[in-house]
């Protein structure tokens, strides 16, 4: 079944592969936050310290850079049906060998194919949603998929919570999530058929359009609206990245909380930031629905979860106690809802190239991501040595270490949204996005 007027893809088909979408980031995930959830123990069984943490991230990140690029470019001439499950497949097995890492250098190249590989994953999924939901069904698609974030990261704390009563060992984990990309590949493979995200079912306009790509890359590059994005996706990947690989750290060694109590935490945290990508996409659409515009509706939204990441300012100032989980939690749930509208602002730039889109876009925002991860790690490994140095306890030491970092990392959301404000405006004739496709898309899908 093709996607056309006479033949339209079921709602419930439609939206239970958003569903495959979710489990894949869902994965994809717990892959990544298996390190985080395990980094005390990791770090000292392989004997290095918070700078070599930040090295770790780092790589991961220049590594997601590049396949970002790389990936992008490959889903816009390959169908995604085949692509995705590959790629799935070969980043678990990555996942999987992080368990059998013997020392720094062995974990160092794990995480770098883990990086690279599971970089395919957005672009696919971008790609996925774009052929199968109408515009203002968008931003509901990409908040289901990028739950599946948050589900991993609930899910993870207790896999390696398990693992760590059940073996005493950080390894298990790695092993049994490596496992899961396996089934998800195969359950993708029987319920995805090739013509449901083939590139022929777009829209004769657009394919003529597009069908010169430096053509179409010059359009894009030129348009105010992709450097808007390219400052977006930044700054909400630094709020979000930065949260994800050192909060554990940061309630262990800071706030003084257990290892266990770190991971009860970290799943309430995951569950905030989960609703908070599904009510980004539900109030967006129910604003659309009220009569905002697409436009003004995903702005609304985003500006919100904006202001809610500005809470990492006085979770930081303040003494311990039960406040600083309550903000902490609260900015988690605009951290994560901050990405569903972002990818339907960049779903309007392209379609015939909407993979080279969202893979140039990867690479902006994860390249730079090398560096800050690596400079989070050496400003907390030389502060701490100094104010230990100084006299310190170790506490205090790690206090003073990580809270400028915390009261910045709150901040970059409010200026992408700056840059949509002042950058983000529609052509009457778009360079690289026809009405015929929408059209074509509100014509051959149900409502």
């Amino acid at each position: 079944m093709s996607l056309t007027a006479n033949q339209p893809l079921r709602p419930v088909l439609k939206w239970g592969i958003c569903g495959l979408l979710l489990l894949a980031t869902m994965i994809n995930y717990m892959d990544r936050l298996t390190l985080n959830q395990t980094a005390k123990r990791v770090m000292a069984e392989l004997e290095f310290g918070e700078d070599r943490y930040g090295k770790l991230e780092g790589y991961f990140g220049a590594a997601f850079a590049f396949g970002a690029l790389f990936f992008g470019w490959m889903v816009d001439r390959i169908n995604v049906r085949w692509v995705y499950p590959l790629m799935v497949m070969v980043w678990s097995l990555a996942g999987m060998a992080s368990g059998f890492a013997r020392d720094f250098h062995e974990l160092v190249w794990c995480r770098i194919a883990l990086g690279f590989f599971e970089a395919a994953n957005w672009p696919c999924a971008l790609r996925a949603t774009q052929r199968l939901l109408r515009p203002e069904e968008r931003t509901m698609g990409n908040g289901i998929l990028q739950s599946g974030a948050a589900v991993g990261a609930i899910i993870t704390p207790w896999i390696v919570l398990g693992s760590l009563y059940a073996f005493d060992s950080w390894r298990p984990p790695f092993w049994f999530v490596g496992v899961l990309g396996f089934f998800w590949a195969v359950l993708w493979l029987c319920i995805v058929r090739p013509e449901y995200l083939s590139l022929g079912t777009l829209a004769t306009s657009d394919r003529k359009t597009d069908s010169d790509f430096w053509t179409a890359a010059r359009n894009i590059a030129s348009d105010p609206r992709f450097w808007a994005l390219a400052c977006v996706v930044v700054g909400i990947n630094a709020t979000w990245h930065f949260f994800r690989a050192w909060l554990p750290l940061y309630l262990q060694n800071v706030r003084a909380y257990t290892e266990l109590q770190m991971i009860a935490f970290s799943s309430g945290y995951y569950v905030c930031t989960d609703l908070g990508a599904l009510t980004a996409g539900f109030v967006t659409s129910k604003l659309i629905a009220t009569g905002f515009s697409v436009h003004r509706g995903r702005m609304t939204v985003f500006f919100v979860c904006a202001l809610l990441t500005l809470l990492s300012i006085p979770a930081a100032l303040i003494g311990d106690g039960p406040l600083v989980l309550i903000l902490l939690l609260v900015m988690g749930f605009g951290a994560l809802g901050l990405f569903p509208n972002y990818y339907s602002f960049s779903q309007e730039l392209s379609t015939r190239h909407q993979g080279k889109v969202t893979g140039t876009l990867g690479f902006i925002c994860w390249a730079p991501m090398y560096f800050i991860q690596s400079g989070v790690g050496s400003w907390v490994q030389t502060t701490k040595a100094a104010f230990v140095a100084q006299g310190f306890a170790l506490r205090d030491a790690e206090w003073q270490a990580y809270q400028p970092i915390m009261i910045i990392a709150g901040i970059p959301p409010m200026i992408g949204f700056l840059a949509l404000l002042v950058l983000w405006r529609t052509p009457r004739t778009p360079a690289v996005v026809t009405a015929a496709v929408d059209a074509e898309l509100l014509r051959s899908t149900p409502g």
